[in-house]
């Protein structure tokens, strides 16, 4: 958890960011309080996402999230991904298992940018404002075949006998397999 003032960003990977994001794995919870002090605006802003609290110009590609993604206090945007995203963001080929909260002056995950190219979130995730993810059950979360433009041949595996049966990255599989 992070609280701060007046306005915060956390990720599970970095609070901010530009650039390229590839290839990682994100496992818990994402939890931000942004305090009743104003910034500059008069308004208090919390940025929550399961890789990036605030998102500037990032692609991001090949990554996934397993937690919960909550920010609370303040004006707050949560999100699978990232908590709010610019127009130039894009990402492809992610996944995230868990739910969102956002509670706050405003109640919603905001999402307002392509940052979704083909990018599932399981179907009991919580999200509000605009959403470009299809949402998969939990059964069709560990069928490789519904992850359309994934590649399981070189980048993602699937494997019942590990990480619960959820596709994971070839490059963490090795840790996972005794």
């Amino acid at each position: 958890a992070v609280n701060g003032y007046p306005d915060v960003f956390i990720g599970g990977l970095c609070g901010s960011g530009r650039g390229i994001i590839s290839e990682c794995q994100i496992l818990g919870d994402i939890e931000m309080y942004a305090s009743v002090a104003a910034n500059q605006y008069g308004n208090s802003n919390g940025y929550a996402g399961g890789l990036v609290g605030k998102n500037g110009k990032v692609e991001i590609s090949n990554c996934n999230v397993f937690g919960d993604v909550n920010s609370m206090g303040g004006y707050s945007y949560s999100g699978p991904l990232a908590g709010e995203s610019n127009s130039s963001s894009k990402g492809n080929n992610n996944y995230y298992k868990g739910v969102i909260n956002a509670k706050g002056n405003l109640d919603y995950g905001r999402q307002k940018s392509n940052i979704f190219g083909i990018n599932y979130i399981s179907e009991d995730s919580i999200i509000w404002g605009e959403d470009f993810s299809s949402k998969l059950t939990d059964a069709e979360m560990k069928n490789s075949e519904k992850f359309k433009g994934f590649d399981f041949k070189k980048i993602w595996i699937s494997d019942p006998n590990v990480n619960s049966g959820y596709p994971m990255l070839r490059c963490f599989y090795n840790n996972f397999v005794l």
